[in-house]
């Protein structure tokens, strides 16, 4: 007689279950750590290329804003002057045209045709040359002086040291010993 007990085995999966996920956590521990190390080296790697790109797009943005300007005859050095005024202009953007109209607009170049206006001098009559100290420094009362001291200090503590301030009624009202 085969009992439905002889055909089970008892030996299956009961008994190995525990030992079993014990072994897929610590599997899956290691293929998280493992994740995590990769994930930190390709962020750093990121990083980096991310750097290096800023640094092409850069230098690449740089070549092509002075081959714009020496293109229209203009000086490569207001290159400096264009980059600081248009930081994020994009490689394709700059071209002969706009490297001109830029000239035009900041003055480092004339509309073609056009005679560049040069600012007459001014020219100036005689002009004395004051020799010692021909006119007398203003004085200041006291209360110019405080009024100076609360709206300009260093103009009221250059007074005080040049001697400009009239302090003479500074000890009335102060007593019998103020009168001395």
């Amino acid at each position: 007689m085969t009992s439905a007990a002889e055909g089970f085995n008892f030996d299956d999966e009961d008994d190995q279950e525990p030992a079993d996920k014990n072994k897929s956590f610590a599997d899956l521990r290691k293929a998280y750590n493992r994740s995590e190390r990769d994930r930190k080296e390709f962020e750093k790697e990121l990083v980096e290329l991310r750097e290096f790109r800023t640094t092409v797009v850069k230098e690449k943005r740089e070549k092509a804003i002075e081959s714009a300007f020496t293109e229209a005859q203009l000086n490569p050095v207001h290159s400096k002057l264009f980059t600081a005024l248009n930081p994020e202009v994009e490689v394709e953007q700059i071209t002969t045209d706009a490297v001109a109209k830029f000239a035009v607009e900041y003055g480092l170049a004339t509309i073609s045709g056009e005679e560049a206006e040069t600012p007459e001098p001014v020219q100036q009559g005689y002009a004395p040359v004051v020799v010692g100290n021909s006119a007398p420094l203003k004085r200041f009362s006291r209360t110019e002086w405080e009024q100076m001291a609360a709206s300009d200090p260093a103009a009221a503590e250059k007074a005080f040291k040049d001697g400009r301030v009239d302090l003479s009624g500074l000890r009335q009202g102060l007593g019998p010993q103020a009168e001395r």
